[in-house]
């Protein structure tokens, strides 16, 4: 897969494209599908697949205000590169852009600049200052401009359309094995294994200390079951996300990972983690022995549930 930035002057813009246009948060099974069939007519077509990715939520510049995301824009490429994509445009979403008319989004930057020959988009798709472009607009303008509209219905499942704002919603709960339904692969977050107050270890269960490297949307305080890869291996292992309760009053939220039967030193790596299951929620200790007796119990039942998300 390549990379192209819009951005730049002497950005090389390649043959004919079968584009999918959206925001991508996530890029569930809704957004998968979009892409999957943009490939589909490229191949048919013999011409080149590809994605228009803003390089920020498209909300941040619209609401003036950080904006909480499933995806960063590294795990956007990452996952699209799995996918076998050819091409990925990608546009800072700045006011000046947000500010161009619907026509010459279309015309001038899709199928000018980009030599857009196929779009596919949901049924809500929008475009253009205001959003003012509609996909009637796209419709109604492929005979007389020369290019082609795959509009995709929503996908479903057994609770409704599947979008970003419900994975956001199940995953801010801590419902994560439903957002994994939705998105067709377990939540993530990366960040780097920084130090912490090391008091896992003073228990007998050291963690992983994470600094997250994105504003990741937060899984609702509590306990975990996570996989992990480090050093090209993969670890199973207990995260707790909350404030740790037992020994600071209303501190700060930190993510701690204890990766199981792992032994060595991890500070200072990038660290991925995707959320397998949610086992409980925090809890208040009288002392620090109720506390490992009960991480002893999350460990036995975590240990119990590898064997079921493993295969």
């Amino acid at each position: 897969m390549k990379i192209i930035d819009c951005d730049q002057d002497d950005a090389f813009f390649p043959g004919d494209q079968s584009m999918a246009l959206g925001n991508f948060d996530g890029i569930h099974l809704g957004h998968q599908a979009l892409i999957r069939c943009a490939m589909d007519y490229a191949h048919q077509e013999k011409i080149l697949s590809s994605v228009l990715l803003f390089k920020q939520h498209t909300l941040e510049e619209i609401s003036h205000s950080p904006v909480s995301h499933l995806t960063s824009l590294k795990d956007k490429l990452e996952i699209l590169d799995r996918m076998g994509l050819d091409y990925v445009f990608l546009k800072t979403f700045d006011h000046d852009f947000m500010s161009i008319d619907k026509k010459d989004f279309l015309e001038d930057f899709l199928l000018d600049r980009l030599h857009v020959k196929h779009i596919v988009c949901g049924q809500d798709y929008s475009y253009g200052r205001l959003a003012q472009g509609r996909v009637s607009d796209l419709l109604e303008g492929q005979d007389r401009l020369g290019y082609q509209v795959s509009l995709l219905p929503y996908v479903e499942d057994g609770k409704g359309r599947i979008s970003s704002s419900r994975i956001r919603e199940a995953v801010a709960e801590g419902r994560v094995e439903e957002a994994q339904a939705m998105l067709g692969r377990p939540y993530r977050m990366t960040g780097q294994v920084v130090p912490g107050a090391q008091r896992g270890r003073d228990l007998g269960f050291p963690t992983a200390n994470i600094d997250l490297d994105f504003p990741y949307i937060l899984p609702a305080n509590g306990v975990y079951l996570t996989r992990s890869t480090v050093g090209g291996k993969t670890y199973y292992g207990m995260t707790n996300i909350g404030s740790n309760p037992t020994f600071v009053l209303d501190g700060p939220v930190k993510i701690e990972c204890h990766l199981f039967d792992f032994h060595g030193d991890l500070y200072g790596q990038v660290f991925n983690l995707q959320f397998l299951y949610f086992e409980r929620g925090d809890l208040v200790f009288q002392n620090a022995e109720e506390l490992i007796e009960q991480i002893k119990n999350d460990e036995r039942i975590l240990r119990s549930m590898v064997r079921k998300v493993s295969g």
